[in-house]
């Protein structure tokens, strides 16, 4: 919930009037936190997988149908985090700490 709520922010954020290297980034950090929600949910249903199962087959079969899924929304967060954190470095005139 709260990651959801952390890319709602930035979204909101990105469209203000502001520099548009400031934009891409916070448009690739809402992308990201998205995409972090929505795996924290796939782990849940891990969870719950492993809190339902019949028996270590029911267990395994559904881990692994959602293994693809988990592991794509991981490397899709990650890709949108590196393009933020690309995009950071290489203007940091606009991100002062």
């Amino acid at each position: 919930a709260k990651l959801k709520e952390a890319s709602s922010k930035f979204d909101e954020a990105s469209k203000v009037d502001t520099k548009d290297k400031f934009k891409e980034y916070l448009t690739a950090k809402a992308s990201e936190m998205g995409k972090r929600s929505e795996y924290m949910t796939a782990m849940k249903e891990n969870c719950q997988a492993f809190i339902d199962g019949k028996d270590i087959g029911d267990l395994n079969t559904r881990i692994t149908a959602n293994k693809s899924k988990v592991e794509a929304l991981d490397k899709e967060a990650t890709t949108f985090g590196d393009k933020a954190k690309k995009i950071q470095d290489e203007n940091k005139d606009i991100f002062k700490k």
